[in-house]
């Protein structure tokens, strides 16, 4: 989580937007997450069957079901970066392709 909180926090007032998607918890554990790990960045929870299809879409890595799942997502709505894990080297590198400095 903290790495994401990092981007946040580093890149707000350069045109990237980092946005959490919780398909699993229930609300109050998200919501208590979330707020033990001082997450500003805004954060969705859905848990329906569409929001699981549209997570699938985006796992290029083929099924994996571990978290977090990061996606660095271009303006043209294409992935220019996906990773499992809480590093945020790769996330770094990424913007630093799409010349987000």
């Amino acid at each position: 989580m903290r790495h994401l909180q990092n981007i946040h926090e580093q890149y707000a007032d350069k045109d990237v937007a980092v946005i959490g998607v919780n398909l699993a918890d229930d609300r109050d554990i998200a919501v208590a997450f979330l707020a033990e790990n001082g997450a500003t960045f805004p954060n969705a929870l859905d848990t329906s069957p569409e929001a699981r299809k549209a997570f699938d879409a985006y796992d290029s890595v083929g099924g994996m079901s571990a978290v977090p799942m990061n996606a660095v997502i271009d303006r043209d709505g294409k992935i220019a970066a996906i990773w499992y894990g809480s590093s945020h080297d790769k996330g770094f590198r990424a913007l630093l392709r799409l010349g987000i400095r």
